[in-house]
């Protein structure tokens, strides 16, 4: 008898955490925007993974920007 195994519908971190980037970018509706950061707040590991991606960002934008050559 062969099993069929449903899957495993996304947890609500798995959709924030697919949601954080457009949350520091500020592209999200009001109402997004709120569950997310009501969600961060709750959230450890979400707030953690948050605050990483943050950082990263802030380096990101701290690099010189590279002329690339015309021939490139």
């Amino acid at each position: 008898m062969r099993r069929w195994f449903k899957r495993s519908s996304k947890t609500e971190c798995d959709l924030m955490r697919g949601e954080l980037s457009a949350y520091l970018d500020n592209e999200l509706d009001p109402d997004e925007r709120m569950r997310v950061e009501s969600h961060i707040q709750s959230c450890q590991p979400c707030r953690e993974e948050y605050e990483s991606l943050m950082k990263t960002s802030k380096l990101l934008q701290r690099l010189p920007d590279v002329k690339l050559r015309r021939s490139f």
